[in-house]
């Protein structure tokens, strides 16, 4: 089964950096009573002001605002976005339907000017990063837009790479997670503002909707029995777990400010790797000890297991009986590897 798509996991506030080299600095800070999980796709409204987009759960305290080089705690609230939108150095646009609209915005003082027009139909949503429309703006005023969004299709293939069969319908899928019985999968579906998680019967094609109440829910892990699945949600992302029929609200696993990713749960049940991003490190690895259900055993704490200066990532435990061996990926080297 397989899936040509990805959804950048980077959470945190936007920093700066001269263009010769030298420190980092942040330019916004999170608001975490607003749910705010990610600042994204900057944009030089002067020599000193930008605006930005601002990823919250729920989808609506989603927004654009203005921010200050100088001053991360100056932010002012442009717009609300909780539809896919897009910016450039004079205008705002965003995406009604298949309608895309656009509105000046005032550069100095980063005020909206009038109400949005209808510019052009129809236009695509990008179907994996929320908030992003897939177009660009020149200074000479010429736009380049995407009419439509390609669709990513899951299918089975043998290994000579033959396509076998297509999983219906194709859709904007983010992620994925094959049950190790093989007959079903949970999927990761983006809708404006983020993403849900959705269980397929893949021989009968009949799809079922697993996460609600909006967010940011993707990555999944099925547990070794099939009947619990583990994911990432909330704000900031951290570990979930559900049963697998559906049934009850997600338990969360582990409460921190840091991002989390579950990446594989060992054969006997008792141990889940996930990777962890934490503001002034990289991605490190750790393992968490469990029941079979995904409930952390009592007293029980996460075990590090990769952590250094570089990005520790994509663990998967040896399919044995007993957890001896994991490979990961690691940029230690300058680039990505397997070790």
């Amino acid at each position: 089964l397989s899936l040509h798509d990805a959804l950048p996991i980077y959470v945190g506030a936007l920093r700066r950096v001269s263009s010769a080299g030298g420190p980092v600095s942040a330019v916004t800070e999170l608001n975490q009573e607003k749910g705010e999980m990610a600042h994204y796709f900057p944009v030089m409204l002067t020599d000193r002001r930008f605006l930005y987009f601002s990823l919250a759960t729920p989808t609506e305290n989603s927004a654009i605002y203005s921010g200050n080089l100088d001053d991360p705690k100056d932010s002012v609230r442009v717009a609300a976005s909780n539809t896919e939108m897009a910016v450039s150095m004079q205008h705002v646009f965003s995406a009604r339907g298949s309608e895309l609209d656009v509105q000046p915005i005032d550069v100095n003082s980063s005020a909206l000017l009038g109400t949005p027009v209808s510019l052009t139909s129809p236009v695509a949503n990008s179907g994996s990063i929320a908030g992003k429309l897939p177009l660009a703006t020149s200074n000479s005023d010429v736009l380049v837009y995407a009419e439509n969004a390609s669709a990513v299709q899951l299918a089975w293939y043998d290994r000579k790479g033959n396509t076998l069969e297509a999983v219906r319908p194709p859709g904007h899928y983010v992620s994925f997670s094959l049950s190790h019985g093989g007959h079903r999968a949970v999927v990761a579906k983006a809708r404006p503002g983020g993403n849900d998680l959705w269980t397929v019967d893949l021989q009968q094609h009949i799809w079922n909707r697993f996460t609600f109440g909006g967010g940011m829910n993707a990555f999944p892990v099925w547990a070794p029995d099939d009947r619990t699945i583990v994911f990432r949600s909330g704000v900031p992302p951290n570990l979930f777990r559900k049963p697998s029929a559906g049934s009850g609200e997600p338990q969360r696993l582990v409460s921190t400010p840091a991002a989390q990713m579950a990446s594989d749960w060992s054969r006997d049940g008792k141990l889940i790797a996930f990777s962890q991003f934490e503001p002034g490190r990289k991605q490190d690895i750790w393992l968490l000890p469990v029941g079979l259900d995904g409930a952390p055993e009592p007293g029980a704490k996460k075990i590090p297991f990769a952590q250094s200066a570089a990005n520790e990532t994509a663990a998967r435990f040896f399919p044995s009986s007993k957890p001896e061996w994991i490979v990961y990926q690691s940029d230690e080297t300058g680039q990505s590897e397997i070790f």
